[in-house]
């Protein structure tokens, strides 16, 4: 009985020394091992330096203690089944908060349909002061609008008064002048006193570090540290040996994330094709000036025959432009798709328009099918890419299959233009 206590202590020590080697290192260097290695000194070292921040989150939205131990657990095991996937692994602070935030909410929506009932018969608490009051308001909508911060003072927010960097520590890891955080972290504080006194909560200077301070100093429990580097391993390993209620939530957050992705990705498409439509707008009011000084020569020459061969029909322009602005959002999406900023597959609804607009621009035969091959081609890229997505567990399999469903759509599509 004597010997596990004994190896215990001597995992500890060593977890210890690995991870105060590690204390120097960057995140990104840091998730790479992990990744590259499965190296759990690695990812206790960023659970160690990220942990206290989110804990305080999960503290602040969630009050029942085993709620606040899920939802930061889940958080450190999201980062692990989205690591290779993550675009800029050195805001890893700043990603960690998102999750962080949008596991805790989740968590507490699954603690309130818990609780209905129990509710029904509480006792209510007793009337708290002022005080008390704006404190626990404050830390209902803190988080809330600290994380519709623009990015750019949302970090420095996270590192400084999250994390307890100070100034120089912070524009060392962004690579900023110390200046340029200080300024914008004033920046946010005055937006943030803005959204409050908005909501009816007065927010005194200094509060808001008086408010997330104690993350900067809190300690994450050694046993809440272990169970959950054990829980990582587990998951990085493929295996699911985790309990019903944290397998739910950790695929709750991943379902919203990838959700959030879907919609972020229709967004671009949408200002993609403002931005193409809105270059005919702009040029608009150069062409009606030049009508003044045109209109007579305008006149004349529509007086004039038109050179045989030369007019071109309005609806034959149109159609032009059509294809020039579908082709523009398909190449649009395809940058952000190799950027890594969204998945291949919301290529498929643009593709689909692209084909449409190339086939109803001319009833040359060759011509359509050649849209149509060009379609399959771009199906088919998309199916390989989700694929191996897919493989390295970066999308679920639904998405793979509506990749498919796009590619086999389209040669049925040629196969029937073969046909005609």
């Amino acid at each position: 009985m004597a010997k596990r206590p004994l190896a215990n202590v001597l995992r500890h020590i060593r977890s210890l020394a690995l991870t105060r080697d590690a204390a120097d290192t960057e995140d990104a260097r840091l998730l790479e091992r992990f990744i590259r290695d499965r190296d759990e000194a690695a990812f206790e070292a960023l659970l160690r330096r990220h942990g206290p921040m989110v804990l305080g989150v999960c503290r602040r939205l969630l009050s029942n203690p085993c709620d606040v131990e899920d939802a930061f657990q889940v958080t450190f095991l999201v980062l692990v089944r989205k690591a290779r996937s993550m675009r800029r692994r050195d805001l890893l602070a700043q990603w960690l908060y998102g999750v962080a935030y949008r596991t805790a909410l989740k968590a507490r929506s699954q603690a309130t349909r818990r609780q209905v009932c129990e509710r029904s018969v509480a006792v209510p608490d007793e009337p708290a002061d002022s005080n008390e009051t704006l404190a626990r308001d404050l830390r209902e909508v803190l988080d809330l609008e600290v994380s519709r911060l623009p990015e750019k003072y949302r970090v420095p927010v996270v590192l400084c008064y999250l994390e307890g960097r100070t100034f120089e520590e912070a524009a060392a890891q962004l690579g900023w002048p110390a200046g340029t955080v200080s300024g914008r972290l004033a920046r946010a504080r005055e937006m943030l006193r803005k959204r409050l006194t908005r909501r009816g909560l007065v927010f005194p200077v200094g509060l808001l570090t008086a408010a997330t301070a104690a993350n900067a100093s809190a300690i994450v429990p050694p046993a809440l540290v272990h169970s959950t580097v054990q829980a990582a391993a587990l998951v990085a390993g493929g295996k699911a040996a985790l309990s019903t209620s944290t397998i739910a939530l950790m695929e709750g957050v991943l379902q919203a994330m990838f959700w959030s992705k879907v919609k972020n990705a229709v967004a671009a498409i949408l200002v993609v094709g403002a931005l193409a439509i809105g270059a005919g707008v702009v040029s608009y009011p150069t062409w009606a000036a030049r009508q003044p000084e045109e209109k007579k020569a305008e006149e004349k020459k529509a007086a004039a025959p038109a050179p045989e061969g030369k007019a071109e029909d309005r609806i034959t322009k149109l159609l032009k432009e059509r294809v020039e602005a579908a082709q523009t959002v398909v190449n649009a999406l395809e940058e952000v798709v190799k950027a890594g900023r969204t998945t291949a597959d919301v290529i498929g609804p643009a593709s689909v328009q692209l084909l449409t607009a190339e086939r109803e621009l001319t009833e040359n035969k060759a011509d359509q099918l050649a849209a149509y091959e060009a379609h399959v081609k771009r199906m088919k890229e998309i199916e390989k890419i989700c694929k191996a997505q897919f493989d390295d567990g970066k999308i679920p399999g639904q998405i793979l299959a509506q990749a498919q469903y796009y590619r086999i759509e389209a040669e049925i599509w040629l196969e029937r233009a073969k046909k005609k």
